[in-house]
């Protein structure tokens, strides 16, 4: 038997984007609206070099470029090139998913 969980969550409940660093593990976080680009190091000081090429091209739609960058930004931390930390999304209300499985 497999058991599987998802959480499935609107844009308008992502509270704040928190970069992790991944040699410290120090956080920075921030909300969508003030998130404009990745910050260029972690709180303690390790280098965030985020600005990469990965032949990205904005498109006009939101939408568009929303589907495009999370598929690149996957791929690009699957294949094991990092640039020195985590994006994680925290969610407004979001609590643990166990407490909230039914039968």
């Amino acid at each position: 038997m497999t058991i599987e969980n998802r959480i499935v969550f609107d844009l308008a409940e992502i509270k704040a984007i928190i970069f992790e660093c991944e040699s410290c593990e120090s956080r920075i976080s921030l909300s969508p609206k003030d998130a404009k680009m990745p910050p260029y190091q972690c709180p303690t000081g390790h280098q965030w070099p985020w600005n990469v090429d990965m032949n990205y091209e904005s498109t006009q739609s939101p939408f568009r470029a929303l589907l495009s960058s999370l598929a690149r930004l996957q791929e690009y931390a699957k294949n094991g090139r990092g640039v020195g930390f985590r994006v994680l999304l925290e969610l407004n209300g979001a609590s643990d998913p166990a407490s909230s499985a039914k039968d």
